[in-house]
């Protein structure tokens, strides 16, 4: 009798089986072993098969399938052979790229809708935080990690060019990313109201207003005097106006400077000259 044992080689399966040769010298004849062959897999969530050039494992090389990571997802994907005949072979390697939110970032203000690149499209909406300006963007990570935020600058206000009318502004913070905004500031000599001072709402000059110039006006009533009106705007220097008793009037005639824009100056001093018997 033969006595030979033998089984399935790598990348075959089924029953080997031995055959006794029908004549002495001749070869006995082996069978029952045939190619394992692999099925392309159902699910390639994460996956993109490139090209499947052999899924016989009996052949030079053994399984031929190239892959790579689908959109969403990183990694280097690999294809392995399955261990049964008509399994599916194996892919591996990829896995989803999920966004995290960067820190350090005070300058934006995120939205987030999704960071999970492999369950749809990025999804961060951003606007720049108070105090500072621009057009914030989100832009997606490449890889599972921080996504970037861009766009955004600090908003820093300057001191007017034009400041005529107000007192030299004491500035405390001009820049509205640190803290609140802070300058005060007065009316100059020459100038009534109450001075205000406003941020700006990008980086520039901020805004002085409140104070108008002191114009004085002729008195309604003038009646008892006479006046030299020399200078009534008090931006272009001191109060001028000579005052004189009129006829029929006696005293010293006094002009006092407005204190508001448009208002009168005042006279005083003179007194109707009244005789007696």
């Amino acid at each position: 009798d033969i006595d030979v044992t033998v089984t399935c080689a790598m990348s075959f399966h089924g029953s080997a089986q031995v055959t006794p040769c029908s004549a002495n010298g001749e070869e006995y004849v082996l069978s029952g072993c045939v190619a394992t062959i692999c099925l392309s897999p159902a699910a390639t969530t994460g996956y993109s098969i490139i090209s499947e050039s052999n899924l016989d494992l009996s052949q030079p090389g053994g399984l031929s399938v190239t892959a790579t990571c689908a959109d969403g997802y990183e990694g280097t994907a690999a294809a392995a052979a399955c261990s049964l005949h008509l399994a599916e072979y194996r892919l591996a390697g990829c896995s989803p790229i999920v966004c995290t939110t960067p820190t350090g970032v005070d300058e934006y203000t995120p939205s987030e809708t999704n960071l999970d690149l492999s369950a749809g499209a990025f999804g961060v909406a951003a606007s720049c935080a108070s105090g500072y300006e621009g057009t914030a963007v989100a832009t997606a990570c490449t890889e599972s990690g921080a996504y970037s935020l861009s766009g955004c600058s600090p908003i820093v206000c300057t001191t007017p060019t034009d400041t005529l009318g107000y007192t030299t502004p004491t500035e405390i913070n001009l820049d509205l990313s640190m803290f609140a905004f802070s300058v005060t500031s007065a009316c100059a000599v020459g100038y009534s109201g109450s001075a205000t001072v406003s941020p700006c709402m990008g980086s520039g000059e901020y805004t002085l207003s409140g104070c108008d110039p002191i114009v004085c006006a002729r008195p309604l009533f003038v009646r008892g005097y006479t006046t030299d009106e020399a200078n009534l705007d008090l931006t272009a220097g001191p109060f001028a106006v000579t005052a004189t008793c009129a006829a029929g009037f006696e005293g010293t005639a006094t002009a006092s400077a407005c204190l508001t824009a448009g208002g009168e100056y005042g006279l005083s001093g003179c007194l109707p000259i009244v005789c007696t018997a």
